[in-house]
Formats: C-alpha cells, sequence, structure tokens
C-alpha cells in the first residue's frame, strides 16, 4: 500500500509540475550571464540568446558536439572557465534524450529543447518530493493528505519550479535536495533490510553537494549522518556502504571545494569583503585594517566583482598580493565574530532576500510570447506571494522558527533521557532532524560569508528550500498530533500573520503645528479628467509639503521613443530612461498641470532635486562615482544612493525617486501599493533608472515590491508628486479661493 502511495503520489505531482512547465505559453527563466560556465563545456553555445530579458527554449550545439553519440557525451572543447557541476551530468542526459527524439522525428540535431531538461527534473524532483511525503511518518490520514497538500502548495510553486527550464545550478540543488530528504525518511521509515535507500541516498548527496561549489561544506553533515544511520542498520552491507560512502562523500566534499576555478575563488572573495564587510560599514577605513587591509582599498567599499572600470585590476598580482593573499573567509568570519552587530544585519538582509524563490530581475517568457521584457509569469505562484509578504518581518520569523525547532529538540533529548529504550528509528529521526536544523543554518551564514551581499537573491535560493522544509516537517508533526479544529487555526494564523502585519499602519506624526497638516493627511488639491486629485501629505522639508497622489491617476509610458538613437533602430523604441528628457516629465508640468487653478499652481513650490542616471548614460552626470545597485526590496532601494551617478535639476511636478521612496514611505511602515482610478491594483514609474541600462526604469510593482520595465511600456500607472508652499495655511473643510486645497484627516498610503 505504502509503494502504490508514494507512486500515485508521484504521478500527481509529475502532473501539477508538466502543467506548470509545458502548457502554453512556455515559461522558464532568462539568463543572468551564468548560462556560459554551465553550457559551453557541455558544447552548447552560451552567447546566442540576449541575456535577463526573456526565457528561451531552444539553444544551439556547437560542432564539436554534432556528429555522433562519442561527440555528444564528450565533446573536444577545453573548458575555458573551468567550471564543473553535477548538473552538467543532467544536461548531457537531456541532451541524449533530445538528439533520440529530434532523429527519431526527422528534426534538426543540431538545436536543444530545454524542454527535455525541464521533464528530466520533474520526473526527479517528483520522485524525491513523493518520496518524502510518503515515508515522512505521519500516521493519521487526515495528517498524511494535509501535508501532501502542503507539500504540493509549497515545493510546486512556479518559483521552485521555473529553474528546471534554465541552466542555473539550483535546478539540480532542489532536485537532488528533495531526492535526498525522500532517501532519509525512506531510511528512517522504511524497511531496515532494502538496499536502495542507503544507496540512494549516497548517490543524492553526491549529486547535491557537486551541483555547486557552495554545496561542498553540507557533505561533511550528509557524511555524518550516513554513519548515524547505522542506528537502525547492523548488517554487514550497510556497515560497508556507510563506511566507503560517508568516507567517499567526505573527501570528494574537500577536492570538490578545493577544485573551484580561480577566478570564482577571487570574485567570491572581493565581494565577501567590499560588497558583504565594507559594504554599508560606518567606519570602513578602520575595518579594512581590522581585516589586514591597506587602507587605501577603503574606497572600493561597496563595489562587488563584476564592476566595468574598477579602479584596480582585481585579478591582477598586485591585487592579489594586498588583498586575496592577506584576507580569508577565516579573517571575514572572525570579523563578523567580534562584530556580532554588523552580521545579525547581513543576516536581516539574507532573511529579506530569501522571501523571493525566483531572481526578480529575470524574465520568464519567450520574446515570441509578444509581452513586454521581464515579464513574470503568475501561474501557480500563491505560496511564493505569501513569501513575498514577509519582507521586513523575515528575519524574526526564521529566528522563531529555529527557536522552536531547538526547543522541541531539546524536549525530546530530556525525554530520551528518561526512556533510554526510545527506538532506534526514533534517535535516527533526531540526527535527521538535526542535520536539517545544520544545513538551513548554514545555508543562512554562509552565502553573506562566502560571497557578501551579492546576488542574495539567488545565493538564499537553497536556505529558501531548506526552511520550507523545516515548515513542512513541523507541519506534518503538528498535523499527526493536534485534533483537526487545531490543525485549521494553526494554519489559518500562519497564513494571515503577514497581512494582519502589513494591515498595521504607524501613527501620523504632525508636520507643523500651525498649519494644521499633518504627515498622513489627505489633501484635495486641482483636478485631472474632471475629477478631483487626492494627495497623501508624506513629509514636511524646506521646500514645502512633500504630497504624492494617493491613486495612480493615469498609465503612461515613461519615454516613448528614445530620440537619441538612430530612427530604425531597435533599441530606439523602448524609450529612454532619462528623466529629465522624458516624455513623462512633459506631460506632468505641462497637460498634467494645466488641470489646477492659477491659485492652486501658486501653491506649488518648485524644488532642485537629485535624480540618478543610468551607466550608459554616464555621460550626463553631475555628481557620483559609480551605478546605482539595485534591489527590489523596498527598504534596500536605495543602497549607494549617495554615491551613484546623477544630476540636479529644478521640479515642479515629479516622480518620488527610490530614497525618497525609501524614506517617505517604505521605512516609515507604510504600504508602497497603488490602485488606478478604477480601484485595482496596478504597478507606477520611480523616476529612477535602472543602472545598467539605457531604457530601463524603476517601477513598484502591483505587490509593493521593485522591479523595473522598459521607458516605452504603456500599462504602468502615474502617481505624481509636489511640494506644498510651507507657509500656505490649511483648515479642514471645503477649499476658498485663499486656499484652493482641503485636509482631510490622516490617512496614510
Amino acid at each position: 500500500m505504502t509503494t502504490q502511495r508514494g507512486l500515485l503520489l508521484w504521478a500527481l505531482i509529475v502532473l501539477v509540475l508538466s502543467a506548470i512547465l509545458f502548457l502554453p505559453p512556455f515559461v522558464g527563466l532568462a539568463d543572468n550571464s551564468d548560462y556560459a560556465r554551465a553550457v559551453q563545456p557541455v558544447g552548447l553555445l552560451p552567447d546566442e540568446h540576449p541575456r535577463y530579458f526573456h526565457a528561451f527554449r531552444e539553444f544551439r550545439l556547437t560542432e564539436a558536439a554534432m556528429g555522433g553519440l562519442r561527440n555528444l557525451l564528450f565533446p573536444d572543447l577545453e573548458n575555458e572557465l573551468g567550471y564543473v557541476s553535477s548538473q552538467m551530468l543532467l544536461t548531457k542526459a537531456a541532451l541524449l534524450l533530445n538528439d533520440g527524439f529530434r532523429r527519431w522525428m526527422g528534426m534538426d540535431v543540431s538545436l536543444f529543447d530545454i524542454r527535455f531538461l525541464g521533464g528530466l527534473y520533474i520526473v526527479i524532483y517528483g520522485a524525491g518530493l513523493a518520496l518524502f511525503v510518503s515515508k515522512l511518518g505521519a500516521k493519521r490520514p487526515i495528517a498524511r493528505l494535509l501535508v501532501f497538500a502542503a507539500a504540493i502548495f509549497m515545493f510546486c510553486d512556479a518559483g521552485y519550479v521555473l529553474y528546471f527550464h534554465s541552466f542555473y545550478g539550483e535546478a539540480t540543488i532542489l532536485a537532488a535536495l528533495l531526492l535526498t530528504a525522500g532517501s532519509v525518511a525512506w531510511c528512517i521509515y522504511g524497511d531496515p533490510q532494502r538496499k536502495l535507500p542507503l544507496l540512494l541516498y549516497y548517490a543524492s548527496s553526491g549529486l547535491f553537494v557537486s551541483a555547486k561549489v557552495a554545496n561542498a561544506p553540507i557533505g561533511v553533515l550528509l557524511a555524518w549522518f550516513g554513519c548515524a544511520i547505522l542506528l537502525v542498520r547492523k548488517d554487514r552491507f550497510s556497515r560497508a556502504t556507510v563506511l566507503a560512502g560517508s568516507g567517499a562523500l567526505l573527501l570528494f566534499s574537500i577536492l570538490f571545494f578545493s577544485a573551484a576555478p580561480q577566478w570564482m575563488k577571487q570574485v567570491n572573495q572581493y565581494q565577501s569583503i567590499f560588497f558583504g564587510v565594507l559594504k554599508d560599514s560606518p567606519t570602513p577605513v578602520e575595518d579594512a585594517a581590522e581585516l589586514g587591509l591597506d587602507p587605501k582599498y577603503a574606497a572600493l567599499r561597496g563595489t562587488h566583482g563584476y564592476m566595468p572600470d574598477a579602479p584596480y585590476d582585481i585579478y591582477g598580482d598586485a591585487f592579489r598580493r594586498d588583498v586575496y593573499d592577506r584576507v580569508s573567509h577565516a579573517d571575514i568570519l572572525r570579523f563578523y565574530g567580534s562584530h556580532p552587530g554588523r552580521l545579525v544585519e547581513k543576516l536581516r538582509v539574507s532573511a529579506d532576500a530569501s522571501v523571493f524563490l525566483r531572481p526578480s530581475y529575470i524574465g520568464n517568457y519567450e520574446p515570441d510570447a509578444g509581452l513586454e521584457r521581464f515579464s513574470f509569469t503568475k501561474r501557480f505562484s500563491l505560496w511564493e506571494g505569501l513569501r513575498k509578504r514577509t519582507v521586513g518581518i523575515a528575519f524574526p520569523i526564521v529566528v522563531a522558527g529555529f527557536v522552536c525547532y531547538l526547543a522541541a529538540f531539546a524536549y525530546t533529548l530530556v525525554k530520551l533521557g528518561r526512556q533510554p529504550s526510545t527506538s532506534a528509528r526514533t534517535k535516527l529521526a533526531l540526527c535527521a532532524v538535526l542535520l536539517l536544523l545544520s544545513t538551513t543554518a548554514m545555508q543562512w551564514v554562509v552565502p553573506v560569508l562566502g560571497n557578501g551581499e551579492a546576488d542574495l537573491q539567488k545565493h538564499m535560493f537553497l536556505f529558501a528550500a531548506c526552511f520550507d522544509l523545516m515548515l513542512l516537517v513541523g507541519a506534518a508533526w503538528i498535523a499527526d498530533r493536534a485534533s483537526a479544529r487545531g490543525v485549521l487555526i494553526v494554519c489559518a494564523a500562519a497564513l494571515l500573520l503577514p497581512a494582519f502585519y502589513r494591515s498595521q499602519s504607524p501613527e501620523s506624526a504632525p508636520a507643523s503645528a500651525a498649519s494644521g497638516i499633518r504627515v498622513g493627511d489627505t489633501v484635495q488639491l486641482g483636478r485631472y479628467e474632471d475629477k478631483p486629485l487626492l494627495w497623501t501629505v508624506l513629509a514636511k522639508e524646506m521646500e514645502g509639503y512633500l504630497l504624492w497622489s494617493r491613486d495612480a491617476i493615469a498609465a503612461k509610458p515613461f519615454d516613448a521613443e528614445d530620440e537619441s538613437l538612430p530612427a530604425g533602430e531597435k533599441a530606439r523604441s523602448y524609450g529612454s530612461n532619462d528623466w529629465e528628457t522624458s516624455d513623462l516629465r512633459r506631460w506632468l508640468n505641462e497637460a498634467f498641470l494645466a488641470g489646477f487653478t492659477d491659485e492652486e499652481r501658486k501653491l506649488l513650490n518648485a524644488a532642485a532635486l537629485n535624480t540618478l542616471v543610468s551607466a550608459p548614460r554616464v555621460d550626463r552626470k553631475q555628481f557620483g562615482d559609480q551605478p546605482h545597485y539595485w534591489s527590489s526590496i523596498p527598504r534596500d532601494a536605495e543602497q549607494n544612493y549617495d554615491r551613484a551617478y546623477g544630476r540636479r535639476a529644478s521640479e515642479v511636478v515629479f516622480l518620488l525617486d527610490a530614497q525618497q521612496l525609501v524614506r517617505y514611505v517604505s521605512m516609515r511602515g507604510s504600504s508602497l501599493t497603488k490602485a488606478n482610478l478604477q480601484g485595482n491594483a496596478t504597478p507606477y514609474w520611480v523616476r529612477t533608472p535602472y543602472a545598467g541600462s539605457a531604457s530601463m526604469v524603476r517601477i513598484v510593482g502591483e505587490d509593493g515590491f521593485v522591479y523595473h520595465r522598459d521607458a516605452a511600456v504603456e500599462r504602468i500607472g502615474v502617481a505624481p508628486a509636489v511640494f506644498l508652499r510651507s507657509d500656505a495655511s490649511a483648515r479642514s473643510g471645503s477649499g476658498t479661493a485663499e486656499r484652493p486645497y482641503r485636509v482631510d484627516g490622516p490617512r496614510l498610503p
């Protein structure tokens, strides 16, 4: 019965995953520049497609990979970047499936359809998830049903599954992780006489450890747990397998970590120092000296290893002697050990980054889908949406999760001490919980220690998956012991907690007692399309009261066409992200402003404001020495703002920029989401450009996170802002000729 139930679960999981990945239109993940190191050694062309914007189905094989089975499996190619990963084994298996199918159908064998790789991952991942759920140990039927439903809801989310249509190592990590988790559950609760569970454990562990260099340290934990399996397996075969398997896994982990390419070690080390320890440091010179660096290198604080025009050759011999040979990851660990507050802050940033399952800076659709660049699919992604609602409270949630597990673990150990006759299965289950806790904790700390804050959304992927496993195991434990009513109450509380937290708004702060206007007040001023405009008072500044439109008043392109490019060039149609010359700025200060009466316009104050410029337009900068780094998490959207390229200009009607959005809205606990005049949630423009593009402009999405879109996109909302003169007295009630506006009570956005 157990085997039949497992096969049924596997079939259902495969069906759900197939619907997500294979139903039209095609969805996947675009290349963020990581594809090259994974596909070049297996004979695929890495740079054939534009990166970041779109996912692609087909990739072309090099000549070295064609001409027969031997060439396909062992192409005569030098591994240019020296990158090795177990994902290459799965890619080659998919290449074989693709080649066989295309030959059978008489199709072009020089093309590889990534859906064969996606299908292979689905089979492996589905098997691991089904095995884990079916062997988890829940005894009550209602508990098994709830655990299975939770597993489908969480681990079949598109945020996880989209990786299968990509060449990212995270796809292999996820499939191997669930297969390892399934084999662990099988070893605990399965027949101790069967050999397959033990063999599967070591095979999946090897696949997992070698999927990415950062996984290698986990091999030590996996080798230890292999030895613990002898608690329930006493036969000669098991002892020999554990001795050989754990020894090989331990040795392999060390060798695999040591064999990482030098360039990768150096760039990771660079980022752990300058985009980690020194990033946002209040005392960069002192911190650099404490690490053992020449203080002159403190100027590199906040820079990452892929910055163009870096002031030093970070791969040169001089830099290697001065930096890489002097500061090791052990030194970085010691630094955080002596500055625990700094480590806690990094862990907060890491926890917030982990709420994303898929990177929010790469698209999911093909160009042929007819959607704008960087479009995201929303199919079967409710779990990721719920996770994202915890941004800002992710750190206490993670801490609470660990505290609950450790408390339960300690209680069980005390109970074990009083009942020495506890079964071996229970002891092994405790070891499995310790393995899960240790792996999750390691993955919370290692990314920022080993790579700083660079690409944290992607680097926190394994932590996110492990923490979700913790939630699933905890849910299984509760469901197997609580009443049905209790289970429903716990589930409802878990789902509603983030929503409840988000619904709490801070008290409005007084802006000026004399004027009667307070931060959070709603001001009625001006009209658009013959409807009164409502504004929220965000702050009292030297320029006056900063008012922000309560709703997105219209949907318009930021800039319809980039006139600086030659006529007929495709990029011209993407528009320009230069705010000062944009169509939207002109419209706001002409057609939109015409909806204000002369008296109302006299109440508006022109203000000199900084506006950032993107790296491709660096020739227009008036200040700044580096591009503006991007984050989709609102409270981090202004990082390195004070050093970013920018210009200063006089503004009357404008859009908020990243810094204003953070300081006046996000940091005050207010929601960034806005509705259009019809009451529907809508994205809206921010006047800050995306640093790496001449056309991309930052927007706030319907979910309140910061993304970017081409300036010419027409569906993005407009939420204008103005400064109301601070000497304009106000009173409640209707406006008059002397006071052509009205103020209502506090109503934060």
